[in-house]
């Protein structure tokens, strides 16, 4: 078993667009609006109810709603800091 952690993200690139995205202003907004709602409407497929999502990098709580119900984290190389089974959709 290896003890390197595994890297889910290319930071530098993601950072980069990001910033590339800020650059632009609200221009883009229309279309991460579109992405949530897209998001919010498969999730309503599903019968089930989520208390405690876990946003990794996205904003997708703010536009979604769930800010308050949720926790958002920014992307890094770092290890994941959740608690084991303390979010129930990331």
């Amino acid at each position: 078993m290896s003890t390197n952690p595994a890297f889910i993200f290319d930071t530098t690139s993601m950072l980069r667009n990001k910033a590339r995205g800020r650059r632009m202003g609200t221009d883009g907004d229309f279309l991460r609006q579109e992405i949530a709602d897209r998001l919010q409407d498969r999730l309503l497929d599903i019968n089930r109810t989520f208390t405690a999502p876990l946003d990794i990098g996205g904003d997708y709580g703010r536009l979604s709603g769930w800010q308050n119900s949720g926790a958002s984290i920014p992307i890094s190389d770092a290890p994941i800091t959740a608690k084991p089974d303390s979010h129930d959709l990331i």
